[in-house]
């Protein structure tokens, strides 16, 4: 029986049992990803209580063997898992989301080993991870279904990359051993953590401090923090009071490291800041850009660097295939430069030009959104 006003003795031991004894030996990176981590292993079950949607976790390692699969072992041991191997297209994606919520009920889905070599950026699992209900085609009918989104999804791998939407609706967990061979480590309070949680007492009694921890912040009112996380407020928010109530600092105060992460913005940053450096803010069509960007003759110069944008293929852009790249990102910020599009009225051709942003520029704009 779980305690409904647990006291101290009972709290004590359940975050030293949780905190030290099952997690007290993963190579974490920095404060956050703990943190991070322990709101996500409560989420199935605080769900409930809290409501609304929760973000991706992604559990990123540095190098093989660092644990990350031992971490979503760890949930999946105590709610029920499906794990299954990620795929990049994101049509085989939105099949797979459809056929994982069609056949099965676990509370829990990992996509697992994401490809060093892959982006975490498909728009399907961004629509998916903001989506209550997920909508479909029937495969093999035109019949569209509906299915309630009620899961926590994760991703693995190791040096997770992202783009798109998924920064903004996703959450780090970093593990980093710091050494080489991490997975010959020797000394760990729990041997064989895989074997360990198949034992039926071991999970009862890791359920047990948990819903002690639970319990624990319900009875002092749960206490919420204060996070900016637009789709997610109410978890992020619930999530901040649960950590700090006991004493694991540093939740989502790694965010930025989804920036560094995320190739494509990376690219559009340095995309912009080599335009703003060689024409300011000077409004410009998409085929004088290209033109600019022509490898001098005979000595094949690249003016741009390799900052110009480029297909998928890895190709320069045409005029129109570069307007429509513009166009797409028009009004968005990258670091401290934003791109911006106009009509020239006498040609109605578009015009496209930079923005750049000073520390204190960015700052009031901030402070502006918060007051509103």
């Amino acid at each position: 029986p779980v305690p409904d006003i647990p006291d101290s003795v009972d709290v004590a031991k359940a975050r030293d049992y949780v905190l030290s004894y099952v997690l007290g030996d993963f190579p974490w990176g920095d404060q956050a990803s703990l943190a991070n981590y322990l709101a996500l292993l409560f989420t199935p079950m605080l769900r409930p209580f809290i409501g609304g949607l929760a973000p991706l976790g992604a559990v990123s390692a540095v190098a093989p063997g660092s644990g990350k699969t031992l971490l979503t072992d760890i949930i999946g041991s105590l709610y029920g898992l499906s794990s299954r191997p990620w795929v990049n297209s994101d049509e085989e994606l939105r099949k797979a989301v459809t056929a994982l919520l069609r056949s099965s009920s676990d509370p829990v889905v990992t996509f697992d080993n994401v490809d060093e070599f892959d982006q975490i950026d498909q728009p399907t699992l961004a629509k998916l991870l903001t989506s209550e209900v997920w909508h479909d085609r029937e495969l093999g009918t035109s019949n569209q279904i509906g299915m309630p989104n009620d899961r926590l999804w994760l991703a693995t791998g190791n040096n997770l990359r992202f783009g798109g939407d998924i920064p903004s609706r996703a959450i780090l967990i970093t593990l980093d051993p710091r050494m080489p061979d991490p997975d010959q480590r020797t000394g760990f309070r729990i041997p064989n953590l895989g074997p360990w949680l198949k034992v039926d007492t071991n999970r009862a009694t890791l359920l047990y401090h948990l819903l002690v921890l639970a319990r624990d912040w319900i009875a002092h009112g749960a206490p919420r923090g204060q996070v900016a996380m637009r789709n997610f407020r109410e978890w992020a928010c619930a999530m901040a009071g649960f950590t700090a109530h006991h004493g694991v600092p540093g939740f989502m105060s790694n965010r930025a490291e989804l920036a560094v992460h995320d190739d494509q913005a990376l690219t559009w940053k340095a995309f912009l800041a080599t335009w703003y450096r060689r024409h300011g803010s000077r409004p410009m069509t998409a085929s004088e850009l290209l033109a600019d960007a022509r490898p001098s003759w005979p000595e094949q110069i690249d003016p741009w660097e390799g900052t110009f944008l480029t297909t998928k293929k890895g190709d320069r852009p045409s005029v129109k295939g570069l307007g429509m790249m513009l166009s797409g990102k028009n009004g968005r910020f990258f670091g401290e430069y934003s791109l911006h599009r106009k009509v020239d009225g006498d040609t109605n051709t578009g015009l496209y030009y930079v923005a750049h942003h000073t520390p204190e520029a960015l700052a009031q704009m901030r402070r502006a959104v918060g007051e509103r």
